[in-house]
């Protein structure tokens, strides 16, 4: 999620902001190396809120990318309720060009509740046998709620040199929207804190690929050239 806000930041200086949307077990903060002080949705006030109230709590990482972190400690998650997130989210959307929102793997009422919010899904799987069976759990599971399936674009990420896309294909049941290759050199301690791939390794092959996801994402979303502030990804 932060190596594609960050790859979508680059296009034509478009306004993003990363959201964690898990907020009992999120890591945005813990990767991005942002102090227990940095602010969460728990600072955002009750009621009608504004920019004003909302940019207190935005933070900003090392590539100068605008991040809305999860609590500092789980127990806290208990304190922000589904109604908080909306009225943040309702906000984002007329402060910048594009959300992107770091979503749990539980399909919990407020999973659901962002998943409806957004104009473009990204479904992220591995080539791991076990990850192939919960992508098609999942794709069933949405499908018999009724969710429009048009709105996902399934990616695959540490696809390594021996990925076939015609076997892969096979084993998920359709042919996945994106690949993303994985680089031994490029793991997260290659990095300095805070940082991301795509800012250090613009040239690397992952980069590569995620520069052509973003751009894949951003012409699927809805209005792009008439309403660039009332879109989200």
């Amino acid at each position: 999620a932060h190596n594609l806000a960050v790859a979508m930041s680059q296009a034509d200086d478009t306004r993003v902001v990363l959201v964690d949307g898990d907020q009992v077990h999120g890591d945005l903060r813990l990767h991005l190396e942002a102090p227990d002080t940095a602010p969460s949705l728990l600072q955002l006030p009750t009621g009608h809120v504004t920019a004003t109230d909302v940019s207190p709590i935005v933070w900003q990482d090392a590539t100068g990318l605008d991040v809305l972190l999860a609590p500092p400690r789980m127990e806290q998650a208990d304190l922000i309720m589904l109604s908080d997130i909306r009225r943040a989210h309702h906000m984002l959307k007329q402060m910048y060009d594009l959300i992107v929102v770091d979503v749990p793997a539980v399909m919990d009422e407020r999973t659901l509740a962002m998943l409806d919010d957004a104009d473009v899904v990204l479904d992220v799987t591995t080539p791991r046998h076990g990850a192939v069976r919960k992508m098609q759990r999942c794709h069933a599971v949405l499908t018999a709620a009724g969710f429009p399936m048009d709105k996902i674009l399934t990616v695959v990420n540490h696809a390594d040199p021996d990925y076939d896309p015609t076997e892969f294909a096979a084993e998920l049941g359709w042919r996945p929207d994106a690949v993303l290759m994985h680089d031994e050199r490029l793991a997260s301690g290659s990095i300095a804190g805070g940082s991301s791939i795509v800012t250090a390794y613009p040239d690397a092959l992952f980069s590569r690929g995620f520069k052509d996801l973003a751009a894949l994402t951003a012409s699927r979303l809805p209005g792009r050239a008439a309403q660039p502030a009332e879109r989200a990804a």
